[in-house]
């Protein structure tokens, strides 16, 4: 079973330097997750977001919700590939996925050379690995012309049992780690 927990943190242009980036800095990697009801249905993948948003005020919570699904074998998750094989999961970041972040992240394409859009091996997780991803960007608002940053943050674990704390990615550090982290103007 695959459990990812998918932790985004947004601010604006107003937030970008002290003391709102030590703020962040002091946000944590990982939540406990909500409780999960174990049936007898096939459960496949749970999924966990958290979506908070940082203004002067302080940080604010948006989205908390988590969901269960069967039969998942390869989805995107943010600017994340995911393949789900029964013994392993491979994750890929692929800036494709990022929605045109700034700044572009760029690869080599050597079978036709040049320049492409950076697309890398993240990590393998193997069973009962726990692994955490990394990765920011600068955007626009095409209706208002605003600046506003984001803060990526996804733990996933491939996971054995059936029965699981609520706590996997609380209680220790990750396993493997990944981060695609831009210097952010």
């Amino acid at each position: 079973m695959l459990v990812t927990q998918h932790i985004k943190i947004e601010w604006g242009k107003e937030c970008r330097g002290a003391p709102y980036a030590e703020q962040r800095s002091h946000m944590p990697k990982a939540f406990r997750l909500p409780k999960y009801q174990h049936s007898n249905q096939l459960v496949d993948y749970i999924s966990h977001y958290v979506y908070v948003i940082q203004s002067r005020n302080g940080f604010t919570e948006k989205i908390n919700r988590s969901e269960k699904t069967s039969a998942v074998s390869s989805f995107r998750l943010g600017a994340l590939e995911i393949l789900n094989e029964p013994n392993n999961c491979k994750i890929e970041y692929r800036y494709v996925y990022h929605g045109r972040a700034i700044p572009a992240r760029r690869g080599f394409d050597y079978e036709h050379g040049g320049e492409c859009d950076l697309i890398e091996s993240a990590m393998e997780l193997f069973p009962d690995e726990y692994g955490r991803i990394v990765y920011n960007g600068r955007f626009v608002d095409y209706d208002t012309g605003a600046w506003y940053y984001d803060l990526d943050i996804v733990n996933i674990m491939n996971i054995q049992q059936k029965e699981f704390s609520t706590n996997i990615f609380t209680e220790h550090e990750p396993d493997k780690t990944y981060n695609q982290l831009a210097v952010l103007y």
